[in-house]
């Protein structure tokens, strides 16, 4: 089955030639202008809107995972020894966290450590959901993460004051 599809004038009226496009070749320019369409997208829209550029656009690091965390519930101690020992052993790596606020709100902090860089320790952290936040993002650079004696395996080290990426 094949149909004819009229081009027509810049003045849009008359028709100036007819070409002859079949279903078939016509959804195959469909996908492929689809197909085109979606590797020009880049990964920053692939985020909710509000997540500030200089999240979105970090570079990719080896991740130690993601922990999740009820109130009160420890931390996953081999993802957080995983940071930790990339540290020590000067490689670069990535671990999220998303725990609960006394309200059951969720927030999430993205430890990153880069020791042969300018800055050792990134902590990003997303407090968009939090009813009660003072900023929805915020960012802290670091010296160091050091092994702590506490339950949350790893202390940050010499930080800046933090950053409000977005309020």
């Amino acid at each position: 089955m094949e149909r004819e599809l009229s081009k027509l004038d810049d003045a849009g009226s008359n028709p100036v030639s007819r070409s002859t496009i079949s279903p078939v070749s016509n959804r195959a320019g469909t996908l492929t202008l689809v197909l085109s369409s979606l590797m020009s997208i880049s990964c920053a829209s692939l985020f909710p809107p509000g997540v500030p550029p200089v999240f979105t656009e970090r570079a990719e690091l080896p991740s130690c995972g993601a922990e999740v965390r009820g109130q009160g519930e420890p931390p996953d101690k081999n993802m957080r020894t995983c940071l930790l020992t990339a540290f020590e052993e000067q490689r670069p790596a990535e671990l999220a966290s998303t725990l609960r606020t006394v309200e059951g709100d969720p927030f999430s902090t993205y430890y990153r450590v880069w020791p042969e860089a300018d800055i050792a320790v990134e902590v990003f952290t997303d407090s968009s959901l939090d009813r009660f936040r003072s900023a929805a993002w915020t960012y802290v650079a670091c010296d160091a993460i050091a092994a702590s004696e506490g339950h949350e395996v790893f202390e940050l080290v010499g930080c800046s004051a933090p950053e409000v990426l977005v309020r």
